[in-house]
Order: C-alpha cells, then structure tokens, then sequence
C-alpha cells in the first residue's frame, strides 16, 4: 500500500496528505459528509456519479495530516475513487473482480441489482415502519453501500484469517495486507487504538478481555452491521439486522464473556500511583469532537479523579496512567499531548473520532477585545468554527441578526444538512437559506408566519430563537423543559415554555437580568450576533 500524495487545496502543514491518511482517517480533513450522499426512495432518479459527489464538496485540511482521528466517509469515498481512476474500471466492478467473484461472495454487490433488491429483507424505523425500498446517488457508495450476507461475509472473513488465501487457494489479498490490515495503525493510547488498515477499534473496549479484537462496523437506513475479528484466534464474527439499533454492541459484550470469560479487561488497576490534582490541570477545559463538534468538560478534583461531563453524562474517571483514566463502568478515556506535554485531543465517549481540546484565550477580533462581555462566546463559536467571519475584520457584535442567518448557524452546529427538496414557503426559494430553512422545517424545528411565508430576512426575535433551540433539546431529550423562571411581561404565549426553558437553563449572556427574581428576557426584541454567540454556544456546554 504506497502512501501516494494527493494533491487537494493549497495545503497549509508542510506534511502532505497520503493515501495512508485516507486509510487511517487521519487526514486532518475538514469535516463534511459528500452533500449528494442520499437516500434515493424514487430510484427512477439518477443519481450522481461518484466524481461528481466528491468534488462537489472536497474538504480543506485544517489539522496536520497523520496528528488526529476522526473517522470520515469522505476519505473512504475518495479511497474508492482512487481505486476507480487507478485500475480503469467503476469501483463497484473492481470489487466485483477482484473480491467477489474469486470468494464465490454471489449474494454482495455495491449496487442494488434487481435480483438482490428481489431478496433483500425490509428495513424499519424506529418506529416499526416499514421504510421503502430505495437507492443511492451516487449509487455506488465506496464507505457503506454494500450489500451482503452472512454467509458470503463468512467466505471473506475465512479467507482473510487464512493470510488472503481463499480455500481454493485463491489470493485476494498479500500476507502484507493481511497483517497490515491486522496491526494498529494509529491509536491515541497503546491500550485504547483507533484503526488499522481499514477496520476500527473494538465497539466496546471494556469488553476485549485483553484478546487483540479489528472490527468494522457501519450503518445505512433501516440497516446496521458489525463485523469483529479476533486474529490471533483465527475467529472473526459477522451481524447484520435490519433496523438502526445498537444490538451488535450487546451481541459483542455477550460473545466475549461467553467465550472469553477468563480474560482481564486491559484497563483493570495496574497499581499507578494517580497524579495530584494541580498535576491533572493540565487535563481541565473543554474538548470539541472533531467530527460532531459537541463539547465535553473536564475538570480536575481534589481527589485526584477527573470528572468528565457532556450534554448527557457526567463521569468520574480514575487515572490508571499517565494520559489514560477509567470512569466507573471501565470505560477508558485517553489523552494525547505534544512534546512539552500540553494536552491536544481527548478520546472518550466517541470512539471514532478525537475532541479537541479548546485554547483558553483564542484570538479575537478587531472590535470583540478580552474584556468584552460576550468574548467568551463570541471566540470560542468562532474557534468551533461555526462563526466564520475573518478575524481581521469587525465582527459587529450589536448587528441584528436574520431569520435565514439563524437558522443556518443553528443548522450548521447540529449537523443538520441542507435539504433538496422544494421549498415550503412562497418566500424562500431564493433565500441564500432557502435550502437551510427547508431541513430545519423538516427536522421539526420551526414553523413560517403565515400566508405561507417565512420571512428569511426579517431579523430574528428572541423569543423566536428561544423557541427552535427548546425545540431541538426538547425533542432529543438533551434537556428536560424548564418552567421555574418567572418572566417579566411582554412573551407571546406560544413561546411562553421556550423562554422559561432558556432562562433556567441560563442559556444566555449579560443581557438577561432577573430583578426582584423575575426575569427580563426581552422576547420582543431583535436578537443580536453577540446574543446568538451567548444562547448556541451555552447551548453546547455541559449541564
């Protein structure tokens, strides 16, 4: 495997980006899912090709190459490109080639043939309904669109514990693949990894019982699979059910104890001897995971444990090595530091990816000094990458800002895509957020103003934003709603739950007081860039 350099956008780290960066996830990519990686229901559309899916939304680097992980269905696309534009043929013809057919795997394919669709299983929702039958554009996907089964999987895994020899002696693979594909590539803690060559780390390292376990897991609409391995048992173990549930991740713990019942978990106490508390300061602050962006706090106790909160969970984590700690369950987090051990990335909650760890005093803009009040939200959205303003320029922080402009910022923050489907109001088809605000409609999160219309360039009230916040938390069952706070006069009875939700929440900035213990929210008014900085910042930190 040659790690070949691919040239992308003006690259800003003298390390280039290599086809191992791509394997290992380790590319230091922006990230972005490929805009036209859809679900087609109505497969007489046609899709995409996978060139086009690719450059349409080719990331910028933003982290030295080989430094982090996060794992990115983008560097698997372009890893099935690669292959397309090497060998001269589509990439679902290569596989088909040179892995199907030599394995006798009839039953895969990239694509979805009439004959397979003819028997594939219905997937449901998590609902129990049944989700329609549907394509993909591109419709060969090189990072998940495959379908297989058990015993097709079985002749592969076979073959792989076999050093790439099938049992007809056939070779797919070299034994330097095979081992490559074996060995960790990349790991933030020798006792917690990350990849090899194409599979990950175990989906439950507390459950390895010490025994070396690759795995690969991966999920479509209505479908989730796992595949683990456990090379040096020549086993390997393949699920695939027809719902989006995390079954595998029991089916694993039960495996494991089953068979391995009398294997230690590689993060039982050794006897280290925990550091003091101003020695684990240096662990306190907030991480951003690189691939979703939410936010963990960690902060040092004087007992010498970390405690470990996000939106959800608070743990007490125990330290059992230098950069490596256990919460109560035995689930280990780990740390990566430079050469003059100033904490970088954090890997906990989110195996398949690394949080970064946030700078205490990012730079600012020309009119947002230190002291400013709302510096502190203003800078750390900006250093999360959500505010993409030059910090060279004036940021204007009293600026009103619009309802479009809202919901993009909000959209952006939770993930939440673009949709392509026709606008639902008469007034935001050509919207700079037209295509915003129609998944945010989608996703439930807010309503138009009548008549139709939706006024996307109306500056946003307050009580407007407050609303689709307490929406989205609501919904998620990130927050419970909130009904203490005492408001002053003046909210529309509609957002009467919402602003009560925000201010006990305290999901704002200086601009709320409370005298005499009711709170003057200001519903009615317009809200500001530094107002919006305070309530989607504070709404990412821990409770």
């Amino acid at each position: 495997m040659s790690p070949a350099s691919i040239k992308l956008h003006a690259e800003p780290y003298d390390t280039p980006v290599t086809v191992e960066h791509l394997l290992t996830h380790t590319t230091g990519f922006e990230v972005r899912e490929p805009a036209d990686a859809s679900y087609l229901y109505d497969t007489s559309r046609k899709p995409v090709s996978l060139k086009e899916s690719i450059y349409d939304v080719f990331p910028p680097v933003v982290r030295e190459p080989g430094a982090s992980y996060m794992y990115d269905n983008f560097a698997s696309r372009l890893q099935g490109y690669i292959v397309q534009q090497v060998s001269g043929e589509s990439f679902g013809s290569y596989v088909e080639n040179h892995l199907f057919k030599p394995l006798g795997m009839n039953s895969s394919s990239f694509s979805v043939t009439p004959e397979l669709a003819d028997r594939l299983v219905p997937s449901y929702d998590g609902e129990g309904g049944a989700i329609p039958l549907y394509g993909f554009s591109p419709a060969e996907w090189p990072e998940g669109s495959m379908l297989s089964t058990a015993s097709d999987m079985a002749l592969f895994m076979e073959a792989f514990l076999n050093g790439g020899k099938a049992a007809d002696g056939t070779v797919i693979l070299s034994g330097e693949s095979v081992k490559a594909m074996s060995s960790y590539r990349m790991v933030i803690h020798p006792d917690l990894p990350d990849t090899t060559y194409g599979f990950e780390s175990p989906v439950i390292p507390a459950q390895t019982k010490g025994e070396k376990v690759i795995s690969k897991g991966g999920d479509i609409l209505g479908y989730s699979s796992l595949l683990w391995i456990l090379p040096d048992r020549r086993t390997g173990v393949f699920v695939s059910y027809n719902t989006n549930q995390d079954l595998r991740n029991d089916l694993f713990t039960a495996f494991m104890n089953h068979y391995y019942a009398g294997g230690q978990s590689p993060y039982a106490p050794k006897g280290y001897q925990v550091q003091a508390a101003a020695e684990l300061a240096r662990f306190e602050g907030l991480y951003s995971d690189l691939r979703i962006k939410l936010l963990t706090k960690v902060q040092a106790n004087a007992d010498g444990t970390l405690t470990v909160s996000d939106m959800l969970n608070r743990h007490q984590m125990k330290q059992i090595g230098e950069l490596l700690f256990v919460d109560e369950g035995g689930n280990p987090l780990a740390f990566k530091a430079d050469n003059e051990g100033h904490i970088l990335y954090m890997k906990y909650s989110n195996l398949y990816s690394y949080a970064t760890k946030l700078p205490e005093n990012p730079a600012g803009f020309p009119d947002v000094p230190a002291n400013h009040p709302y510096a502190g939200y203003i800078l750390s959205l900006r250093s999360l990458g959500f505010l993409t303003e030059e910090l060279s320029e004036p940021f204007e922080p009293e600026q009103k800002v619009t309802r479009g402009a809202f919901i993009h910022t909000f959209n952006t923050i939770w993930s939440i895509p673009e949709s392509s489907n026709p606008s639902l109001f008469k007034d935001t088809g050509n919207s700079l957020y037209g295509q915003d605000i129609q998944a945010a409609v989608e996703a439930g999160m807010l309503n138009g103003t009548g008549n139709g219309l939706f006024e996307p360039d109306r500056p946003i009230l307050r009580e407007e934003a407050a609303a689709i916040v307490y929406r989205l938390l609501t919904a998620t069952g990130i927050r419970v709603p909130g009904s203490t706070a005492v408001l002053a006069p003046g909210t529309s009875e509609w957002a009467a739950d919402a602003v009560r939700s925000i201010v006990s929440w305290k999901l704002h900035g200086p601009e709320v007081t409370e005298p005499y213990g009711i709170s003057d929210y200001g519903s009615q008014r317009a809200l500001s860039k530094q107002e919006m900085a305070a309530l989607l910042f504070r709404m990412l930190l821990p409770q």
